[in-house]
């Protein structure tokens, strides 16, 4: 080769070299560009909270994010390759969904779906699936985005279920009044005729099963406005350790010997504000509702703790509650346990999975009414064959207790004072009136408000006391009492009676709390003496209306 020749070639090569260098270039650019973009695929499929997943034309999964596995509780994406979407699903018109979608390559649009997590525990979720497809329109892959609503879902079936029980307690209120007043008068006549009748006289025996018929009526009456959260309460602070203490004797006889019972209670007075008697009410429920789920015996447990909620904590319990200091108390049983069915409607009114006349299916819908009515929450954990635990949480309270209506003592229930009394329902206004006057008071009867301040008005005497039904269809017993004022003794002589409940009492410009009401239905010695408590000195009077606190 000439030099010329070789001078030529090694130009060429030099050249050709750098038009090589020159083309490499931008293909590392591209390169570095890609992996750049793959990286931040990566960061977004791995941080998204969202849970993402990949899945082949035959709907098995390809990859998971994170998120995806917290949501469905699997450890590793390893533990999950493979895994066929429709395993995942609970539903069967759910997985029908999915594997029709997957034949026609149609994505679906944010549809909520009902899924099983690797423990079992049920999760909803919703969903949006993307198809991708070839060029020849064979789907290629399956990509979904999925969001957890299981706790949304949840407040949508309590929302429906407080929708439910407030139409029915609605419905408890209406009947109420008309049935406490047809019970007043029953319970009444039955408590004269027992006194009419001394023991062995023919009709005795008879007249005692009518009046221990009435009064199971009457519980019931109340189990009914309980679930309703419609019931007359008398709080009061109480210690949550007191009232379990109190009531573990009569727990033990309700139970049987072939149950065992155990309290574990807090070190420390656990105070609430609420009705003693309805936590005395709920204890119970719950204790015969173990003593059903243990027919060959068991273990029930009755515990109180403290529970302290911070500021960015909750307690997986209750995570609606707000940070505070809160009492707990457990009833846990070693009973048969209760399936997603049943507990999906455990708080229902007259659901009951026991046997034909046994139970009125109010149990357990009369504790969430109480609970619920004293500012309290609920939590069941149950499980087929190992027991149940109901949790009941209600906020500690701190500071004096508050004044509250106590039973009234039974001083002289004979008196010889003018009562007038006002009761639209005509059975109940004779009855009272024959009680009364059979314990030595002089009592006028009227029918209405307008009735009585006629009355009142030609009377030409001032009245010792009132006694006025609140819910009346002219003039409710509070404007009745306020316009009594001039033709009374004393003004805060004044004795309400109701078969109402505690919203239309509170409708009706009478609030319980302070004042002395006698709820429907009532026996002649409750009667009696509440009437002497105020009429007599150091009884308890009744604030009038500036006096409310």
């Amino acid at each position: 080769m000439s030099d010329e020749e070789l001078e030529s070639f090694m130009t060429a090569r030099t050249t050709a070299a750098n038009t090589i260098a020159a083309d490499i270039s931008p293909l590392k650019q591209a390169e570095t560009s890609l992996r750049a973009s793959e990286e931040r695929y990566r960061q977004l499929f791995e941080n998204d909270m969202t849970g993402v997943f990949i899945a082949d034309d035959e709907g098995k999964l390809i990859a998971t994010n994170p998120a995806f596995r917290r949501m469905f509780g699997f450890s590793n994406d390893e533990s999950l390759y493979g895994a066929s979407l429709c395993d995942l699903l609970e539903d069967e018109g759910d997985r029908w969904t999915l594997a029709e979608a997957l034949r026609r390559g149609e994505s679906i649009s944010l549809r909520q779906l009902r899924c099983r997590r690797a423990d079992g525990a049920p999760l909803t979720v919703r969903a949006n699936l993307v198809t991708t497809c070839d060029t020849a329109g064979q789907l290629e892959r399956l990509l979904g985005y999925v969001l957890d609503e299981t706790q949304l879902h949840l407040l949508e079936d309590q929302y429906r279920q407080s929708q439910k029980m407030e139409a029915l307690g609605r419905l408890a209120g209406g009947v109420a009044h008309d049935f406490n007043n047809m019970l007043t008068i029953i319970l009444g006549y039955c408590d004269v005729l027992g006194e009419e009748l001394s023991l062995g006289q023919p009709g005795r025996n008879s007249v005692l099963e009518i009046d221990s018929a009435a009064r199971r009526a009457a519980s019931l009456t109340k189990q009914l406005l309980a679930f309703s959260r419609q019931q007359v309460l008398r709080p009061q602070v109480v210690d949550l350790n007191g009232v379990a203490q109190g009531i573990h004797g009569m727990l033990q006889r309700v139970i049987g010997e072939d149950v065992s019972l155990a309290l574990s209670l807090d070190n420390a007075a656990l105070s609430i504000l609420a009705d003693p008697g309805q936590l005395e009410q709920v204890l119970m429920n719950l204790a015969i509702n173990a003593r059903d789920a243990m027919p060959q015996g068991g273990l029930l447990e009755i515990v109180t703790r403290r529970l302290e909620i911070c500021e960015g904590s909750a307690d997986v319990r209750f995570p609606e509650l707000p940070q505070g200091h809160y009492a707990t108390l457990s009833v846990t049983d070693t009973g048969c346990g209760m399936d997603e069915a049943t507990r999906s409607r455990m708080f229902e009114p007259f659901f009951t999975t026991k046997e034909l006349g046994h139970g009125t299916g109010l149990g357990l819908a009369t504790v969430y009414g109480i609970v619920a009515q004293s500012g309290g929450r609920i939590h069941v954990a149950s499980e087929m064959g190992h027991g149940t635990s109901f949790t009941l949480a209600f906020p500690l309270h701190a500071g004096n207790s508050i004044e509250t209506c106590e039973e009234p003592q039974r001083i002289s229930e004979r008196g010889h004072e003018t009562i007038l009394l006002v009761e639209d329902e005509d059975g109940v206004r004779d009855l009272v009136q024959r009680l009364l006057m059979a314990h030595g008071y002089h009592v006028i009867a009227a029918g209405s408000g307008a009735e009585a301040l006629r009355i009142a008005s030609e009377l030409g005497q001032r009245l010792d006391l009132l006694l006025t039904d609140i819910v009346m269809p002219d003039m409710n017993g509070r404007k009745v009492a306020e316009q009594m004022i001039p033709y009374l003794v004393d003004p805060k002589r004044v004795l309400y009676m109701t078969g109402y409940t505690n919203d239309a009492i509170l409708r009706n410009g009478v609030s319980e709390q302070n004042r002395q009401l006698l709820q429907k239905p009532f026996s002649p010695q409750v009667l009696t003496a509440m009437i002497r408590n105020i009429l007599d000195p150091g009884g308890a009077g009744l604030p009038d209306k500036g006096d409310e606190r």
